[in-house]
């Protein structure tokens, strides 16, 4: 029986030295905040931590803390999972630390809370961790943008709002490209666009190419109150024709978006009209003038 209890003591007492030590150091690491609070996935995240030595007359000759990154996050380009702050018995901040690392959320990442590591080590032999909780959510939106009209003096968009959440403040622009000429204002101040909403845009579009795409942008702040942008391209087709019976130039604008298409001629197209209309009065007037003689 004694030589039981003196094996356990002896694996006890070997179980105790070969403890990391910092075991010996108690300290207390606070996630103090992340930013953005919550984090988008696919976007970067800073988070900010602290660590108190629970008794500051005893501080570590060599401290150091890691992050262990696990999926959805990971380091970005250039960072350094390892924060070496050495012997820290004679400096000011002996009783506090404070460091932060930023780390790259996974685009596929769950939204809610995910967890993440982070450990300190004192005299590098070994890390005591634990997990912290950073929240992920989507705030972010999308647009789709659709020709709605098309007249001969303007081309009328529907910015369509297809994500899941409001996009605030939106304001769309048509920027300077080389197969269009705007006439007049090239930016239209939609205000706030729901899930699922949309709102029209007017602009006075003139194609100075053909079947090329119109590149549009379109300006929100999520609901982190981050200013987005979103490009979209809108394909119009331009082919211009002379007649060769005095007509005129016809002048055609064609959206091909969504396999529909809408078709705008220019005011030629008017005296066509107007010249069918005069042959049947003309006509209509010569048959009733045959039958007053008669």
């Amino acid at each position: 029986m004694k030589r039981i209890e003196q094996m356990l003591i002896s694996i006890f007492v070997l179980f105790w030295l070969m403890m990391p030590l910092a075991s010996a150091y108690k300290l207390n690491i606070e996630l103090m905040s992340q930013d953005p609070m919550p984090v988008n996935n696919g976007d970067v995240v800073e988070v900010f931590f602290k660590a108190d030595i629970e008794d500051p007359k005893d501080p570590p000759e060599d401290l150091s803390f890691k992050i262990f990154p696990e999926y959805p996050f990971s380091l970005t380009l250039n960072e350094n999972a390892t924060r070496e702050f050495g012997d820290v018995r004679d400096v000011y901040y002996k009783e506090s630390f404070t460091f932060k690392y930023r780390l790259l959320v996974d685009e596929n990442a769950n939204e809610g809370d995910n967890k993440i590591k982070v450990g300190y080590s004192v005299g590098g032999t070994g890390y005591a961790t634990r997990y912290y909780t950073i929240s992920v959510a989507e705030t972010r939106t999308d647009f789709d943008v659709i020709v709605q009209d098309l007249s001969e003096s303007s081309t009328t968009l529907a910015v369509v709002n297809i994500g899941a959440n409001t996009g605030y403040s939106v304001i769309v622009r048509i920027p300077e490209q080389e197969n269009f000429r705007i006439t007049g204002t090239s930016t239209s101040v939609m205000g706030n666009i729901d899930a699922g909403d949309y709102t029209l845009a007017i602009f006075q579009i003139t194609p100075t190419s053909e079947e090329k795409d119109l590149a549009v942008e379109v300006f929100y702040t999520d609901a982190l109150g981050i200013r987005r942008t979103v490009q979209k391209e809108v394909r119009l087709e331009a082919i211009e024709t002379t007649g060769t019976s005095g007509m005129g130039e016809v002048t055609r604008i064609r959206s091909t978006q969504g396999g529909g298409f809408s078709t705008l001629e220019s005011s030629s197209l008017m005296y066509i009209g107007i010249g069918i209309v005069g042959i049947i009065a003309i006509v209509v007037f010569l048959k009733f003038r045959k039958r007053k003689k008669r």
